[in-house]
Formats: structure tokens, C-alpha cells, sequence
């Protein structure tokens, strides 16, 4: 028989607890709460939109995503209307209590969110219903869910709109607010809140205890915050009902922290509501609560325990009992526990309940009080206590035990107890570690050190009387115990004195601690500094006594003096028996063992004493002593060692040098220096000279230095070490004992050794001399001018007489350490002069060797006319790594330059002006060989570095130029003077006089950008000038270059006029000279490409036009046509050209056969080729350019076409040579590359050649065979898939091309140690691998299944796969961690668009391996499967793929068989369907077989391809389950182990079954294919007559309906009944 369960309060604890009913006081009542589940649903109908009734009813389920919903969409429906209706708001206030105490948080989140809408939306009509919600409303703000009572606080917000409002809102509702508190706390229980049928029994514990808190919660707040005089009586009963203390001891840490509160505020401001009924609260309180001890709860636990007992002291004693515990044994019980890991004050709390609690609790039995201590100690044990608890658990045992003390019970020897056993045994456990584990500090040493020291201070804090108890009871046996101990060791010595270490380090890190907290005057503090003395006395006693060998008494002694000196000395026996010891005694007790720690303690002494006589009396009989004494080698200068540091640190003006100590320093330098390495020797020489004290004096460091100097050999390579050892120890000395030595004879010699060895090849040398001279220079710097001036000097000597380059940072030093005043001389002695600069430049302004140059230097054609000097070649001087002494000069003077903040005022003008001629003219020297890379040698070292480093010289001497000039704004003289000096320079047709032609043009291009004056100039020099009467070409062609970006178009027109007109006037016998020169100045005056010269009349352009073509004609013989009149004619027929695009004539025929005879003329490519074919094909893209205009150019077009791009070709075929150090070769090839760029490849006749190219040392080429190919590749697949249908010679001769797999047949290795951040760009071998795989991959574009079958057996049995995917896991898979390619375009690749190599590179390899998983994903599997590959680098593999391959591998296939599927013809595929799911990555295909079908389906994996693909049979008709599943694994192996696709599947699948019903007739009995059987079987049996074939079901049917066995068609009985059948 089944019970019904009653409702039941929360956590176990009944309603009756202590005798009480369940509802009891003025609080009995029938009134329902409105939190109860119980109860009718709200009335809907007057609501009048549908849509929020069916919502209403939503709240009303029972699940909370629908309750959620439903307030989500109320929520939106009250913010889309401006005013909320009366009825909504009716039924919502009905339901609004039950829902803001809803289980789900979220729900009671969209509840009080719903609350402020709709009450901001209602206004005053709010008011009315304010009583029934307002509790349930703002108890939500005290929610254990901080989202919610968030939520809560800003629906109140919303409504109410201030804090003050909000504020007003308690003190108007307070009685409803008491009312519903009252209501729910007294008549709830756990299942009037949930419906148990729906609720879990958890679920509806916590929300009663969270109901009932936040109802605590909220009265605390009404009592803290609120007048409570009108509801004094109300609050009273409230706090008088005994229901309301069992939760004090409530299973739920929530609600129990809220009883708690209740109670504080109660005992602060009406303590009396607790005092009528104390007993009650008590018992709960101390005998109940104490026992339900958790963490979350137990520090406001404590709080409302502190707060009663220091109210209600007598509480304690009105306690009831419980199982015969009195309130203090139960409270010990707690204590016990420990915090477990609560908060610190956990003990400070606990010690201020011991402390209030009356005497009468302690005083009834002994055995009590000493359990208290004892229930401490267990408490700090049980956990054990964290570290940052042990202070205040400790802290609290003192606490207790001064505690019972102060009480003074009246047990005989309890005090003693308390001293003996409670205090002594922690500090004697602590010191000597010999006592019970109980009283040892469970922590290290200085937590225990602490502990013991704050029970020293905790003491000095009483009385004297109760402090001097303490210290004669507790301290003095301490102090006993540790001279008692040090007694031991004297008998003892061969152990090493352990104990006595670990007591003496136990005991000053305690007197350490407690000395600097203690006030000096007080009783603690005296006795603490007279226990210190005393084992003072007794440490040197017992020194005395082993004669220097007690380890553990020197060690002890050792800290004592160097931790608690100052106090010690303070102390009057201390300090003589102290200076007794090391003055008469010490130096005769000198032993290895424990020398070192008897010194660090002498030195503490020396430190902390204030007689510096005597101390230095003591201190020169030490060294004699220590100089005398027989101690090892090694030992003795480890002591020196270590008095030379303390020295330096402690004994700075205490000491004074001893002769002996000087000589043996020397004599050690002197030995050690030979040795490699640094020994003991050595460090005491560093040391020695690094001393801040007197105790070595200068004449011996000088003398050291001075040694140390003439042992710095530079001629000796093979000592670097030593000098780096040597370096650094000079390095290393005391600035203050280096600068004498500086301010010697010596000190010159250093600093021209430093300047040197600061060029050293040695890496380790070169920076120590750097170091070595800043420290010189610093300390220098901080004495007088004279010294300063004396260095500076040397350095300038020394700079000028090596011509080497220091450093930039040595230079801005120097310059701004310089006097002001000296700062010009400075400059004047570091600055060349111009014969100097003249002599080191006139080797390089000899020649112009390459006439590619002609492409990139900004005088163009100019090239051609230099006129080089043949005489014998000058040898240049040049430095180890290079560079030319005039580079050298240009470098320093540019660093030089940069040191000096304002050039322009220091610099005189005849010095600026020389820089300002040479420093331009040297950046136009190196642009060329930057260019073309030993074009002129000003440096040999073409390495990447060096080439960064001119690259930025360049950039400096540009900056350097504009900023000088800039500032001479106010004095166009002197820029003036300078742009004189330069066109005097360039007048005849010199190398020199071309590259100064560059150099003014550079010049005067900044001078007309940044002067107005410049600009009216030129503007007057181009007026003023018939250019093209001069035969100053360079110069004019400079001016031209310099001012090309000022001058206005009418000046423009006017020298291209005048230019044009006399080149008509040039005979052809002056073709080669002054018809050069006029081309060369056309082309300067001419606009670039992108500004054409379309004020030139058409007619004048035309005659230009034919004019030029008259030279170029072949049966000219008066023209002998020189590379620079080629160029120059194509370049300005690529000018004028497009002014006359639209006028017939034979002319264009000639100029299409004027390219292409060029072409074949520089077919080889030579440096003198490069700037014809360089113009050519700039003509020939203005040609392109201009087709359409006119039938003649269309027609010329037309018929010159093909022979065009073969020769364009044969010009791309033989760039093969590297321009990564060739400038001009690199344009001219990136060029051909955009000339070919959109080819037609029907025209590529031999793509075996192009092949080849791909490994170039040049990326324009590269680009442009990859680029070619790429598009050529894939349209021959086609062809050659027909050929292999039709022919089996095809199949047998078909290979990948051996061109190709030659650029695979091994991958690039990789850098050392995989060091891919590249300098500027991928490494050609790198991308040619790469790009070369990309056309293999192409190989299968287009290609059939057969054709692709053989290009990928290909691949396997050449092994070529496996090596680039190695090569792909070692980079994108480094350390197998997987590379992320969400920010690459996997599908495709274009070359040359990122321009971080390496991000280049990934994106490549990226691709290349989602190229090789869409064409042989079977080669992966197998290369994934190898046993070589380890399982990281496989799983890395796998989730690299999946993650970022396989959803656009799976989209593409399921795409091409989508794609397939409609374009296809279901008739010629014998009516085969496909349907395609991408959702479920599934394609279904079904066969129809007469009106049934044969279903099969294609899964792919979620880490397609390299998952297995799953091939099921979903209907099978016409077969046997063999044969089916045989179809099944045939198109399965397809996809998986042939590379092929899910198309290939498919068609095999279909292939295999139009096989198997090939031939397969009708049943002529039923006119079907397939039985009506379960087996669908075929038509089988067959007559021997007429060969006709029936079902067996079919047959047997008629030979049952007919009574015949003979054939139903031929009616021939040969058809006979079997036992088994028929046949």
C-alpha cells in the first residue's frame, strides 16, 4: 500500500525542530503564497492579440526551452508596442512570482527582463498591482545567480529610473515586503514550490533554499537600511519563530550565509529581538551550525558568531547541550577541521570568539582549556594549513595560550602547563627540530621562522609582568638549548657541525625577524640582544677551543655577525669580546675548512664597527696572517678573492692597501695570463682591479694595466681568446683606477689598439674592444676638457691614418662629447679633401662596361656615346670584405655626416660643396653595380647582406642630399655653386662626364622640387637653349633628366620640335653620330608611356616616322645600325607611333619586320642585346596596343603574327641565364614574360623546351614557362583522351613528359634546422619543385580515367609523390603542429601576389597538396600508410586535412556529379538516376531494370579522400547477392585505390550492370525481365526447341494451369520435370 509523500521543508530539517510547530505566533494563516505552483492559470481571453495568448500559455509548460521561448517572445512583442494593454498585464502579474523563482536561471533572467518591460511599458498602471510583485521583485536582487540579480536590479532601473527612486521604492512597500518574507518562510515548503512530478528532488531543494534566502536576505536589508519603529513588533515575531533558526544549520551554504547576515543586522540594530529568545538562537547557532561545517559558509559563520558572543557573552552558557557536548567542547570539535582552505581570517575570527568568551566556559574543568590548545594545534595539522594561512592559525594559538594566562586559573600548575608544554616545545621544535611533530611548524623554515617570531611580538604587546613570565619561562631554555648544542660540537667536530648549521640558521632567521619588529626599548627586545650575546661569547669559545676547525661554529658565526652585527656591537660585552678575537686571536686559527666563514664574519665586523683604527689594525695582521699561513693554493685565493669583494662593498674607507696583498695580485696576473680560460688566479686580478676600496692601490693597478696592455699582440691571430681576455678584464676595472691609466703615456697606445681591434674579424674580440672603448669614453667624459680633447685627438689620428670604418655609434659619441667649440675642427679633420676624393674615385670614372645600363640609369641612351679610357687598369686598395677605399670614404662620411645633428652650420662651404660633388656622384657609381653586379667592383661582395647594406647607402646619401639642400633655401649661391662645379664636369663624352651628367640631374631634381628659384632657372635654361644645336649632350640630357617633372607642356613642345626638326635634317652619313645624339636628347625631352606627345602634328609625325624607317632599311648602306641607334629609334617610335595609329600606310609592315629582324639579330642575348630587345618589345606592346585602328596595321598584323611569337619564344627560350644579380636582364625578361602573357598556345610548337625554364635563376622566366604551360597543358589532355580510346599505340607510348619529371625527381632541401624566413623571396629550386608539380596535377585536367590511370602508375612507380609530400609535412607540418590555412586560397595559386616569401610558400604547398588529393588521393593513403611516417605527423596530416580540405574536396566532387547528373542524357545512360544529398555527403544512383530499380549509394568520409568511401547496395534486383556485392567492391576500389572520382563509380556501376542484363530478353510467359518473386530472378530456363527463356516460377505456373509440359511458344515437349526441379 502506497503512501502520498506530505510536503516537506528543505534539507532534512523539520518544521517542529525543537519542539515548535510548523507555523506558531501571530503568523498563523490560511493566506496562499504567491510563489506556489498551486493555483488557477491566469485569464487569457480578454488579451487580444492571439500570437501573445499562445506565448502566455507557453510559460505555463513545464520544460524550460518552451518557457524560455515563450519569454523571449513576450519580451519582443512588449518592446514592439508602446503601450502594454491591461489584460497583458494582469495575467503577466499573475504569473511573474512563479517565474522569478523558476529552477532554470534563464528563465528567471527573461522573467525579470519581461518585469521591466512590461512595467516600463505600463506607468502608473503598475501601482496597483505593485503589492503582489514587489516582494518576489526585489527579493530577485539578492539571487545566488549574479545574472539574474543583475537582471532584477536593471528591470527596477528601467521602471523606476534611479538608485533614490529604487531606494524610496523599500520604504514605501516595506510591510508588503515583511508580508511576503513572513509568508514564504513560514507556510513553503520544498514541494509547494515544484511540482514533484516534474521537478527533480535536487532541483526543488535548491530552489526552496534559494527562495527562502533571498527572503532573509531581503529583511536584513529592509532592518540595515530601514526605519523600524512602525514594524518593530512585526520584525520581533518574525525573528522570534523557531522555524527561522533551523536554517542556520541548512544543508545549503546559500542559505545558511543569509541566516547569518540576518542575525548581524539584527544584533546591530535590535539586539533585543535576539536576546528573547537567546537560548534558541544559541543552540542553533553554537551547538547546531558548528557541526554543519563547509567551507563556502564558514567565514560568515564565524562573523555571526563573533558578533553574538561579543553581544551575548552568556550565550555560551545557555547553549543546550547536544549528545552530552557543552558549547565549548563543540566548538573545539569545529576548530578542529581547520579552515579547509578557506579565507586566513577563518583563525582571526576564531581567535576573537576565544578571546570574548566569558572565563566560566574555561574555568569549569582543566582538561577543557588545555583541549582548546589542543583542538588549535589539530586544526593548523589536519589540513595541513596552506602557507598563507600558517600566520593567522599560529597567530591564534599564541592568542590562546597568552589568553589562558591572562585568565589566571586557578589549576595548580596549569601556567607551567601552558610555558612548558603549549610554548616551548614550538620554539624548542623550531631551533633544534628534537621535538613532537605536533609542535613542529609544518612549513619550510622561514614560514616556521616567522610563525615563532610573531609569538615573540604577540608577547611584547602584555604587560611586562606577563611578558618577562613568559621570556624567563620559554625563552631562556631556548637560548640554553642552542649554547648547549654549540658546547657539543666542540667534542665533536668531524661531523661538520650539521646541527649546529641548522640551529644557527634556525636561529637568526628568528632573531633576524623579531629584532626588526620589536620596539628597542621594550623588555622583548633586551632580551633577545642579551640571548644573541651570549651565544656570541659561546661561538668563540668554542673556536677558540677546536682551533678554527668547528664548521658549524664558523658558519653559525658567519651569519650571526653578518645579520645581527649592528645590534650585537651595540652591546658593549659583545663588542670587546668580538674585537679581542679577530685582533689576537683569529689570525692564529687559520684552517681550509674554515677560513672563508671566519673572514665573511671578520669583514661584518670591520662593516658594522665604528673603530676604523682598530678594525685596521686587525685587518693588516689578517692579510700578513693570511699571506703566511700554509692553506692550499686554490683556498688562499679564493679568501683573497672573497676580501677583495666584501672590501669593495663594506669596507670602502675602513681599509687601507698592505704592500704583501699588492705583490701577490702581480705575481697571480703574471702567472695566469698565459693560462686559457678564466681561473681562480684570474678572477682575482678582475676582481682586484674592479675594487672600489683602497685595499689595492693605484701604482699596482696601473702597473697590472700596463702589463695587460703589452701582452695585446694584434699581429697574432691565433690569439684571440686571450685578447678577448685581456679586453675584458681592462673591461672590467674600476673607472675611477682605469682613467689615471688613460691619463698616462699608455693610454694612447690603448686607445689605437681599441681601433683597431674594433675592425677585428673576430667577432668575440671586436665587441669587447667596442665595449671596452665605451667605458673608456664614458668615464673620459666625466672629467675635464683637456682629457676629453687629449682622446679625441687620438681617436682622429687613428681614424684618418687606418681610413677604416668604425662605428656609427662610436661616431655620435664622439661628436657629441665634443666641446662645442671643437666640434668644427673635429669636422674639419675627419672630412677629405678633394684631391683625396679625386684620387680613390678616377679609377671607376674610367669606363662604362655595360651598355645594359642603358635600361635603368636616368640618362638612358647617353651610354652609347661614352667614350671609355682603354688605357692600363689602376689597381684599387680594398678592405677584407671588399670594398673600395672611396666606398670606404663614402660610407664613413655619410655616418659621419648622420652624427651631427646640423651639417649645414658646422660643414664650411667649400667642404660641403666637395661632398655635396663626390658623395652623389659615388651613390650613381654604386646604383650600377646594384644593378649589374660587378659592373664597376666599387665592392666584390655580392652577397645578400652587402647588398642590404648599399641599399641603404644609397637611401642615406638620397636623404642626405634633399635635406642638405633643402636647408639653403635663403642661399642659392651656394646651391648654385655646386650646380656650376657639376655642368662644368660633364662637357666632353668621359665615363666621369656621364655619371656627373646623372649626378646633376639627381642634383637639380631636388633642387626643383624643394626651390622656387631652381624651378624658374630650369624653366629659363630650357627657354633660352637650342638643345638640339649643342654638343654638350650629357649635360643637356642631365638638365633634362633633372627638370623633366617642372617644366610645362608648351616648353616641352618647343624642344621637341626643334629636336624632331633636326633629326629630319640628319644626312644618313651622320646617322651614327649626330643623328644618335639627337635620338638621345628626343627620347630625354619626350614624355614617358603613360603621357604621349599628342601635340606633335600628325604630318611632322609621319615624316619622323618614315625618316627613322629610312635607316633601318637594309639597302641603306650608308647606316651601319649600332645597338644605340636601335634602341633609340624604338624608343621613340614607341612615342610617336600612337599619334599616327589611325593612318594607312606600308610603313607599319616595316616595322613589324623591324621587330622581328631584331629579335632574330639578339636571339643569344648578350649584354649588348639586352637594351634593343629591351625597346623592341615596348614597340611591339604599343603595336599590340593600336590593332584595330586601321586594316593596314590589322592586315601587317595579320601576316607577321606567328613568325612574331615564335621569335618571342626562341627569345624566352634563350633567357636562360640568371638576373637576380642582373637588373637590366630582369626587366628585359620581365617584359618578354608580359609579352606572352595572354599567347595563344596553339602557337607554342615545342612545350618540351619551355619545360626547362622552370628552373631558371629568374622569376619573370619562371612565370612565364609555368604560365604558358599551365594553360597549354590541360587543352592537350583532351586530344590525347581521344587518342587512347581510339588507339592502343597511344596507350602504350603515353607517359608523363620526362621533361617534367625531371624537375621532380627530388625535392629542394630544406634550410638547417628549417629556417624559412627567407631574405626577400622563395628560393627558386623551392618554387620550381613546386610549380612543376602544379603541371603534373594539370595533366590530369581534362584527361579521362584511363589517360589519368597511366599518368598516376606514373607516378608510382617513380616514387615521386612520397618525396613531395615529405617535403610539404616538414614545412606546414613543423614539430606536427598544423599549419592554418583558413587565410589561403587553397583551390588556387597565383605566383608573386604575397610578398612574405614564407606565407608564399605555405599557400603554395597548400595548394600543391589539395592538387594531389583531387587527382591521386590513392598515393596519399599509401604514403600516409608507410610505416616510415611517424603517428604524429599522420594524425597531424589527417586533421590538417579534414579540417581544411576535406569540406572543399567533398563540395567539388559532390558539385561535379550534381553537374554531371543534368547535363548528362539519362537515355544514353541507359536511364540511370543520380541524386545528390551535400548535407549527408551521399549520392544515390539508381538503375532501372524493367519497372523495378537497382539502388546503390556513394558515402564519402568527413575526411574525404583519405577515408575510406563507402559504396552500399541499397535495392538489389535482377542478381544474386554475390554478383551484387561484386559490383558493389569493383566501383569502391575505383574511388579508393585508383584515384578515381564518384563520377568514375557511377559509370562503372552502370557499366557492370548494362553488362550483366546485356542480351537478357523478356520471359515470354509473364512478358517481364525480372520475376514477380522475392528473388527478382532473370528469365533463365530455356527451351532446347526454340532457345527461349521463361521464369521457373513462370513455368511452373503453366505447366500447372495447362496440364502440358510443353513450351508455351513452340509447343515442343522437350521440357521435362526433374526431381529437383525442372530443365
Amino acid at each position: 500500500m502506497s503512501k502520498k509523500r506530505a510536503p516537506a521543508r528543505s534539507g532534512g530539517v523539520s518544521p517542529a525542530t525543537f519542539g515548535a510547530p510548523a507555523i506558531s505566533g501571530g503568523f498563523a494563516s490560511s493566506t496562499t503564497s504567491v510563489l506556489s505552483f498551486i493555483g488557477e492559470p491566469p485569464d487569457l481571453s480578454p488579451i487580444s492579440d492571439s500570437s501573445v495568448v499562445v506565448l502566455f500559455k507557453g510559460l505555463s509548460k513545464k520544460e524550460e526551452i518552451t518557457k524560455a521561448k515563450a519569454l523571449e517572445g513576450l519580451i519582443a512583442a512588449v518592446g514592439a508596442v508602446e503601450s502594454t494593454e491591461d489584460a497583458v498585464l494582469t495575467a503577466w502579474v499573475r504569473l511573474y512570482p512563479q517565474l522569478s523563482i523558476d529552477v532554470s536561471a534563464r528563465v528567471r533572467r527573461l522573467a525579470n527582463s519581461l518585469q521591466g518591460e512590461i512595467g516600463a511599458k505600463s506607468g502608473k498602471r503598475l501601482a496597483r498591482h505593485m503589492p503582489k510583485i514587489v516582494g518576489p521583485w526585489l527579493c530577485g536582487l539578492f539571487d545566488s545567480d549574479r545574472t539574474s540579480a543583475r537582471e532584477t536590479r536593471e528591470s527596477l532601473l528601467k521602471v523606476f529610473k534611479s538608485e533614490e527612486k529604487l531606494n524610496s521604492i523599500w520604504k514605501a512597500y516595506q510591510n508588503a515586503i515583511l508580508d511576503f518574507c513572513k509568508i514564504t518562510v513560514i507556510t513553503e515548503s520544498v514541494y509547494s514550490l515544484s511540482d514533484e512530478r516534474w521537478v527533480v528532488p535536487d532541483d526543488a531543494e535548491a530552489k526552496f533554499a534559494r527562495v527562502i534566502a533571498t527572503c532573509y536576505l531581503a529583511v536584513a536589508h529592509l532592518i540595515s537600511t530601514q526605519e523600524l519603529e512602525p514594524l518593530d513588533e512585526s520584525y520581533g515575531e518574525l525573528l522570534r519563530e523557531k522555524i527561522l533558526w533551523t536554517f542556520a544549520f541548512h544543508a545549503d551554504s546559500f542559505l545558511r550565509r543569509a541566516v547569518y547576515k540576518l542575525l548581524q543586522d539584527a544584533l546591530e540594530k535590535r539586539p533585543q529581538w535576539i536576546s528573547s529568545n537567546l537560548e534558541m538562537v544559541s543552540t542553533a547557532l553554537i551547538m547546531k551550525a558548528s557541526a554543519k561545517f563547509e567551507v563556502p559558509s564558514v567565514n560568515s559563520y564565524l562573523e555571526a558568531l563573533v558578533a553574538l558572543t561579543k553581544q551575548f557573552p552568556e550565550a555560551w552558557t545557555l547553549a543546550k547541550p547536544s549528545k552530552k557536548k557543552i558549547a565549548l567542547v563543540q566548538f573545539v570539535s569545529f576548530v578542529e577541521k581547520g579552515s579547509q582552505m578557506g579565507l586566513p581570517s577563518y583563525w582571526d575570527q576564531v581567535s576573537s570568539v576565544l578571546s570574548l568568551m566569558p572565563k566560566e566556559i574555561f574555568a569549569e574543568k582543566e582538561e577543557r582549556a588545555k583541549n582548546v590548545l589542543n583542538g588549535i594545534l589539530k586544526g593548523i595539522k589536519v589540513g595541513p594549513e596552506p602557507r598563507t594561512h600558517m600566520m593567522a592559525a599560529w597567530g591564534c594559538y599564541w592568542d590562546a595560550c597568552y589568553r589562558f594566562l591572562e585568565l589566571q586559573l586557578a589549576w595548580p600548575d596549569f601556567d607551567n602547563f601552558i610555558l612548558q608544554q603549549s610554548i616551548l616545545p614550538v620554539y624548542e621544535g623550531y631551533v633544534t627540530g628534537a621535538k613532537p611533530k605536533e609542535y613542529i611548524i609544518s612549513q619550510d623554515d622561514a614560514v616556521a621562522a616567522t610563525v615563532c617570531g610573531n609569538g615573540l611580538v604577540k608577547l611584547d604587546r602584555l604587560g611586562i609582568e606577563m611578558s618577562t613570565k613568559v621570556l624567563n619561562g620559554v625563552w631562556k631554555k631556548v637560548e640554553e638549548s642552542v649554547v648547549n648544542i654549540a658546547k657539543a660540537e666542540r667534542a665533536n667536530t668531524t661531523e661538520n657541525g650539521a646541527l649546529l648549521r641548522r640551529c644557527g640558521e634556525a636561529w637568526t632567521k628568528l632573531v633576524v625577524g623579531v629584532l626588526k619588529q620589536l620596539p628597542k626599548n621594550g623588555v622583548v627586545y633586551e632580551a633577545v640582544v642579551k640571548s644573541n650575546v651570549a651565544i656570541l661569547a659561546e661561538l668563540i669559545e668554542s673556536l677558540l677551543a677546536t682551533s678554527g676547525k668547528a664548521v658549524g661554529t664558523a658558519i653559525f658565526l658567519e651569519d650571526l655577525l653578518a645579520k645581527v652585527g649592528t645590534e650585537l656591537l651595540q652591546d658593549k660585552r659583545s663588542l670587546e669580546i668580538t674585537w679581542s678575537f679577530f685582533l689576537d686571536k683569529f689570525p692564529s686559527i687559520l684552517k681550509p675548512e674554515t677560513v672563508e666563514h671566519l673572514l665573511k664574519a671578520f669583514v661584518s665586523y670591520g662593516a658594522y664597527t665604528n673603530d676604523a683604527t682598530a678594525f685596521q689594525e686587525a685587518w693588516k695582521k689578517t692579510i700578513h696572517a693570511l699571506m703566511m699561513s700554509n692553506l692550499p693554493k686554490e683556498k688562499k685565493e679564493n679568501s683573497i678573492v672573497l676580501l677583495l669583494n666584501s672590501a669593495s662593498s663594506s669596507l670602502a674607507d675602513k681599509v687601507s692597501p698592505v704592500p704583501e696583498l699588492d705583490t701577490y695580485i702581480v705575481n697571480k696576473m703574471r702567472s695566469a695570463l698565459p693560462e686559457a680560460g678564466s681561473s681562480n688566479a684570474w678572477v682575482l686580478v678582475k676582481d682586484a682591479l674592479n675594487t672600489t676600496s683602497n685595499i689595492v692601490s693605484q701604482d699596482t693597478t696601473s702597473k697590472m694595466l700596463a702589463e695587460l696592455l703589452e701582452t695585446m699582440n694584434l699581429d697574432d691571430s691565433s690569439a684571440s681568446s686571450r685578447l678577448s681576455k685581456v679586453l675584458n678584464t681592462i673591461a672590467g676595472a674600476n673607472p675611477h683606477r682605469l682613467l689615471p691609466f688613460i691619463n698616462s703615456s699608455h693610454g694612447n697606445d690603448l686607445v689605437s689598439k681599441l681601433l683597431i681591434l674594433a675592425n677585428s674579424p673576430d667577432k668575440e674580440t671586436q665587441n669587447s674592444a667596442a665595449r671596452l672603448r665605451d667605458i673608456i669614453t664614458a668615464a673620459v667624459s666625466k672629467t675635464s676638457g683637456e682629457d676629453v680633447e687629449r682622446l679625441t685627438e687620438v681617436t682622429i689620428d687613428n681614424i684618418r691614418a687606418s681610413v677604416q670604418e668604425p662605428t656609427s655609434e662610436h661616431l655620435s659619441s664622439l661628436v657629441k662629447e665634443a666641446p662645442e667649440e671643437n666640434v668644427a675642427a673635429l669636422t674639419e679633420k675627419l672630412l677629405f679633401s678633394e684631391d683625396q676624393w679625386e684620387s680613390a674615385i678616377s679609377p671607376f670614372l674610367r669606363a662604362v662596361n655595360n651598355l645594359s645600363l642603358a635600361i635603368t640609369n636616368p640618362l638612358g641612351g647617353c651610354i652609347f656615346l661614352v667614350e671609355n679610357d682603354t688605357s692600363s687598369e689602376v689597381i684599387t686598395p680594398r678592405d677584407d670584405e671588399g670594398c673600395s677605399a672611396v666606398l670606404r670614404m663614402a660610407m664613413f662620411s655619410m655616418k659621419f655626416l648622420k652624427a651631427l645633428e646640423k651639417p649645414k652650420p658646422i660643414i664650411p662651404n667649400d667642404a660641403l660643396i666637395t661632398l655635396l660633388q663626390y658623395i652623389p656622384l659615388i651613390k650613381e657609381i654604386a646604383k650600377d653595380n646594384l644593378g649589374v653586379a660587378g659592373a664597376n667592383d666599387l665592392w666584390t661582395d655580392h652577397s645578400p647582406e652587402m647588398e642590404s647594406e648599399m641599399l641603404e647607402f644609397i637611401s642615406s646619401v638620397s636623404q642626405w642630399v634633399l635635406s642638405t639642400l633643402s636647408i639653403d633655401k635663403g642661399r642659392q649661391g651656394f646651391a648654385q655653386a655646386l650646380v656650376d662645379i657639376l655642368s662644368s664636369q660633364c662637357g666632353d663624352a668621359s665615363a666621369k662626364a656621364f655619371y656627373v651628367a646623372r649626378a646633376l640631374a639627381a642634383v637639380m631634381s631636388d633642387l626643383c622640387e624643394n626651390n622656387q628659384f631652381f624651378r624658374d632657372k630650369a624653366a629659363a635654361w630650357a627657354d633660352g637653349n637650342d638643345i638640339w644645336k649643342t654638343k654638350d649632350i650629357f649635360r643637356s640630357a642631365g638638365m633634362l633628366a633633372g627638370s623633366a617633372d617642372i617644366l610645362t607642356h608648351s616648353k616641352k613642345e618647343r624642344l621637341w620640335s626643334g629636336l624632331i626638326g633636326s633629326l629630319l635634317g640628319v644626312s644618313s652619313a651622320k646617322t651614327a653620330t649626330e643623328g644618335l645624339q639627337q635620338l638621345i636628347l628626343l627620347n630625354a625631352a619626350l614624355p614617358s608611356a603613360d603621357e604621349r606627345a599628342s601635340s606633335i602634328p600628325h604630318p611632322r609625325a609621319m615624316n619622323l616616322i618614315r625618316h627613322l624607317l629610312s635607316w633601318l632599311d637594309e639597302e641603306n648602306e650608308e647606316i651601319e645600325l649600332s645597338p644605340g641607334l636601335v634602341t633609340e629609334i624604338s624608343k621613340v617610335l614607341c612615342n610617336i607611333l600612337p599619334i599616327g595609329g589611325g593612318i594607312y600606310g606600308s610603313h607599319w609592315q616595316s616595322i613589324f619586320d623591324f621587330v622581328k629582324s631584331c629579335w632574330e639579330g639578339c636571339a643569344s642575348l648578350d649584354e649588348v642585346h639586352l637594351p634593343m630587345v629591351f625597346s623592341t618589345l615596348k614597340l611591339f606592346q604599343v603595336l599590340r596596343s593600336l590593332i584595330g585602328r586601321n586594316d593596314d596595321l590589322d592586315e601587317a598584323w595579320a601576316e607577321t603574327k606567328k613568325e612574331l611569337y615564335a621569335r618571342l619564344i626562341n627569345l624566352l627560350l634563350k633567357s636562360g641565364r640568371p638576373d637576380n644579380m642582373h637588373q637590366p636582364r630582369n626587366i628585359v625578361n620581365t617584359q618578354i614574360a608580359k609579352q606572352l602573357r595572354n599567347i595563344d598556345v596553339t602557337l607554342v610548337e615545342d612545350p618540351g623546351a619551355i619545360y626547362l625554364l622552370l628552373g631558371i635563376q629568374s622569376r619573370p622566366i619562371q612565370k612565364a614557362a609555368f604560365n604558358i604551360l599551365h594553360r597549354y597543358i590541360p587543352t592537350a589532355q583532351e586530344q590525347i583522351s581521344v587518342d587512347v580510346a581510339l588507339s592502343s599505340d597511344a596507350t602504350n607510348n603515353l607517359r608523363l613528359p620526362p621533361e617534367i619529371l625531371s624537375m621532380i625527381i627530388e625535392a629542394p632541401e630544406l634550410p638547417d634546422g628549417l629556417d624559412l624566413e627567407f631574405a626577400n623571396e622563395m628560393p627558386i629550386p623551392v618554387k620550381a619543385y613546386l610549380l612543376s608539380w602544379i603541371l603534373v596535377f594539370d595533366h590530369f585536367e581534362n584527361a579521362s580515367f584511363k589517360v589519368k590511370s597511366i599518368y598516376m602508375e606514373t607516378l608510382k612507380e617513380g616514387g615521386y609523390l612520397p618525396l613531395l609530400l615529405n617535403f610539404i609535412s616538414a614545412i606546414l607540418f613543423p614539430n606536427n603542429h598544423v599549419f592554418d590555412a583558413s587565410k589561403v586560397d587553397i583551390r588556387t595559386y597565383t605566383p608573386d601576389v604575397t610578398e612574405n616569401p614564407l606565407q608564399d610558400l605555405r599557400w603554395l604547398l597548400t595548394h600543391v597538396y589539395y592538387l594531389s588529393l583531387c587527382h591521386t588521393p590513392s598515393l596519399v593513403k599509401s604514403w600516409l600508410l608507410d610505416s616510415g611516417n611517424n603517428r604524429a605527423t599522420v594524425s597531424a596530416v589527417k586533421m590538417f586535412t579534414k579540417k581544411h580540405m576535406s569540406p572543399l574536396l567533398i563540395d567539388s566532387e559532390l558539385s561535379a556529379v550534381t553537374e554531371w547528373a543534368q547535363t548528362r542524357d539519362e537515355e544514353e545512360e541507359d536511364g540511370m538516376k543520380v541524386k545528390v544529398s551535400k548535407a549527408a555527403r551521399e549520392v544515390t544512383a539508381s538503375y532501372p531494370v524493367d519497372d523495378q530499380a537497382m539502388d546503390i549509394l556513394v558515402r564519402l568520409p568527413e575526411i574525404f579522400p583519405l577515408g575510406m568511401v563507402e559504396v552500399e547496395g541499397l535495392r538489389r534486383v535482377g542478381l544474386n547477392e554475390k554478383k551484387f556485392n561484386q559490383m558493389q567492391l569493383a566501383s569502391q576500389a575505383v574511388v579508393n585505390f585508383q584515384s578515381g572520382s564518384t563520377i568514375d563509380a557511377l559509370t562503372l556501376f552502370r557499366k557492370n550492370v548494362s553488362l550483366h542484363f546485356q542480351g537478357v530478353s523478356e520471359c515470354a510467359i509473364c512478358y517481364s525481365i525480372l520475376a514477380v518473386t522475392p528473388d527478382r530472378s532473370l528469365p533463365k530456363k530455356a527451351c532446347s526447341t526454340c532457345k527461349n527463356k521463361f521464369h521457373s516460377t513462370c513455368l511452373l505456373k503453366w505447366f500447372k494451369t495447362s496440364n502440358s509440359s510443353s513450351c508455351p511458344l513452340c509447343k515442343f515437349f522437350h521440357i521435362v520435370i526433374s526431381h529437383s526441379g525442372w530443365c
